[in-house]
């Protein structure tokens, strides 16, 4: 008897064991993930691996701990790393959105536009409002010439959050410097641009440049070299960019809009 009353309260012990470890493990896995996000606000990419793996290793469920890993492995270039991670991230929770919008980003940026486009399409199926993968989903359907349904995914971003700085960025880009005249709207342009540049207290110098095109679709030529000239005075730009900027300065200077390709 002494025996069977042993044995049961291991038994016990190890039920009670069963029923608390879990909680704490994912307390665990929460705290390692907060470190892994404090080192990434930090730019310590390496730190913020090894937490947000540590978060895993603790609780292999954690898709925020894979989306974050990801797109740390992403900014470093590892693009390999990154999809892994995504994936893992959607396979753990399939209603997860954003690493299907991130899983997007990295399909688009590697040459897979039919991919990201059902990625952002899947995102909005789970989150209608999500003014991101609106936004995302426009930027592809621009790069493919579909300015209709850019705009019109710009303006769902803009319904779904109305201060969205991105959005109002890209409509204004696009009502700006459309290739096809039916699609443009210098007045619009010029307010989206505006309103974009004040949510980012004037600091967003793609924001910036966007409102000179719009100025030079209205005529006004003088704003626009204003601000097409403060946006090249901007430090870090990149040989390409600084040509670009430099092309379009010429044309407003000679009072020529700019045209996308």
């Amino acid at each position: 008897m002494a025996k069977i009353g042993q044995a049961v309260l291991l038994a016990i012990f190890a039920a009670g064991w069963m029923l608390f470890t879990p909680p704490l493990a994912a307390q665990d896995a929460k705290a390692a993930f907060q470190r892994g996000v404090e080192a990434s606000s930090k730019g310590d990419g390496a730190q913020a691996i090894a937490s947000f793996s540590e978060a895993i290793a603790k609780n292999p469920d954690y898709a925020a701990a894979y989306n974050n890993r990801g797109d740390i492995y992403k900014a470093q270039g590892n693009f390999e790393k990154a999809m892994a991670d995504y994936n893992s991230a959607i396979h753990v929770d399939p209603k997860y959105v954003p690493a299907y919008i991130n899983r997007g980003i990295l399909l688009s940026a590697t040459g897979d536009a039919v991919g990201a486009m059902k990625d952002y399409d899947e995102a909005l199926l789970i989150e209608p409002g999500n003014a991101l993968a609106y936004v995302n989903r426009g930027l592809l359907r621009e790069s493919a010439g579909d300015y209709r349904k850019a705009i019109l995914d710009f303006e769902s971003a803009l319904q779904a959050d109305p201060a969205n700085g991105l959005a109002r960025n890209n409509l204004a880009w696009v009502l700006a410097t459309c290739p096809q005249a039916a699609f443009r709207d210098g007045k619009k342009a010029v307010e989206f641009a505006t309103k974009a540049c004040e949510s980012a207290q004037w600091k967003n110098l793609d924001y910036v440049d966007t409102l000179a095109a719009a100025y030079a679709e209205v005529g006004d030529f003088a704003q626009a070299v204003k601000w097409e000239s403060q946006y090249l005075a901007a430090p870090a730009l990149s040989k390409a960019v600084v040509a670009d900027a430099a092309a379009r300065l010429k044309l407003y200077q000679s009072h020529q809009p700019y045209r996308s390709q």
